[in-house]
């Protein structure tokens, strides 16, 4: 069974934690970030922040790794101001941000076909 309740607040968070990149994070290696999705675990331990980079830098295992330790640091800053605008009794102790490839994988996918359609055509 679907717990609406998790999602509404998953969606309040990726909200909160965008407008938060948008407005309060200055630095611009992680400036142009975009929030793709929340998931928050049903216990509320765990908060995983899905991620994407803008299409222009390069985008390789070494870049997101050092975009996940600039983005680690800033998570005391994002626990702030998401206790300040959210009211609940239970806060996600544990906030993880993960890279979304999915765009990328589309991309090749796209890539892989046309060619296909080139060589038959």
């Amino acid at each position: 069974m679907k717990n609406y309740f998790i999602d509404k607040i998953s969606n309040e968070f990726k909200y909160k934690i965008s407008i938060i990149f948008k407005k309060y994070i200055n630095d611009i290696r992680i400036k142009n970030i975009s929030i793709i999705d929340v998931k928050i675990t049903k216990n509320f331990e765990l908060i995983k922040i899905y991620f994407l980079l803008p299409y222009n830098e390069n985008i390789n295992s070494k870049n997101i790794y050092k975009k996940i330790n600039i983005l680690n640091k800033t998570i005391n800053f994002i626990k702030k101001n998401i206790y300040k605008n959210i009211k609940l009794k239970k806060f996600p102790s544990k906030y993880i941000f993960i890279y979304d490839d999915s765009i990328d994988k589309g991309y090749n996918i796209y890539k892989l076909l046309k060619n296909n359609l080139l060589k038959y055509n």
